[in-house]
């Protein structure tokens, strides 16, 4: 769990939305119509491992927030204040 009560908040609101999902007799999910929309996804979607989860992002938005992520630069002293808000 993350320390920091604001990210803990927003989790809260977050997973208020996590629905229970079966598996098809392929294997595959089929997201209601609300996630749909919510995460924007349309034709592609990427899925990423985040520690004892993953998360589902539609493919140009992940791009565009990876390319955020990439171009904002921290100073490696602020990475251990930072360190205390990472939930894994």
């Amino acid at each position: 769990p993350s320390f920091n009560p604001a990210a803990r908040r927003i989790q809260r609101l977050l997973i208020g939305h996590a629905t229970d999902l079966e598996l098809d007799t392929n294997g595959r999910i089929l997201l209601p119509a609300l996630l749909r929309e919510y995460a924007q996804l349309d034709k592609k979607a990427i899925l990423l491992g985040q520690g004892k989860k993953i998360e589902l992002w539609s493919e140009s938005i992940w791009s565009a927030r990876r390319e955020t992520y990439l171009q904002a630069s921290s100073s490696s002293e602020e990475l251990p204040e930072l360190l205390h808000q990472l939930s894994l």
